[in-house]
């Protein structure tokens, strides 16, 4: 069994119903592994990678899953800073050695 670590928007939190009916929810059932709801609605891309940074981490965690962007479009967010992003988070990532997961 892994422990996922899921970062992201309201994609991730499960709006409208929650996380606890979540898809986070339902690949919990199906798969047995254990994804921990870090999701947030809202969220643009550097909201996301500011929580990741900032967030106590349980020690087994290995596996990060960073799911956002849609919210940075409809803002009208520039490309440039949404792939800045996403690079500083697969810098972070690296650094303390988590298997990232970009969708």
């Amino acid at each position: 069994m892994q422990t996922v670590a899921c970062f992201g928007d309201s994609l991730i939190y499960g709006f409208p119903f929650g996380p606890r009916i979540s898809w986070l929810a339902e690949a919990e059932k199906l798969t047995g592994d254990k994804f921990l709801n870090y999701g947030v609605c809202g969220d643009c891309t550097d909201d996301i990678l500011s929580r990741l940074k900032t967030m106590t981490l349980p020690a087994h965690i290995k596996h990060i899953l960073f799911l956002g962007g849609a919210n940075d479009i409809i803002q009208m967010h520039p490309q440039k800073f949404i792939l800045e992003d996403l690079d500083k988070t697969l810098r972070y990532c690296q650094s303390k050695n988590f298997d990232l997961g970009i969708v």
